[in-house]
């Protein structure tokens, strides 16, 4: 009977441990997304303060041009 006890507080044990992984993991994500978006509102901010309207349309639509104007800008 304790044996069963134990065993079952093991997996609770465990099954705790992945769920705050989880929200850890969870977490960690919404960081990384807020990091982009807030760059990449810098970076449209910078563009539409110096009236760069098709370096900005480009952005939207090549990846690689995005990133060398990450570059440029030092973000």
């Amino acid at each position: 009977m304790q044996e069963k006890e134990s065993r079952m507080q093991e997996k609770e044990s465990r099954i705790q441990e992945r769920e705050i992984l989880l929200l850890q993991k969870e977490a960690d994500s919404k960081k990384r997304i807020e990091k982009r978006e807030k760059r990449l509102h810098s970076l449209i901010q910078l563009l539409l303060h110096e009236n760069l309207m098709d370096d900005l349309r480009r952005v939207s639509e090549d990846a690689g041009y995005l990133e060398q104007m990450y570059q440029r800008y030092g973000l």
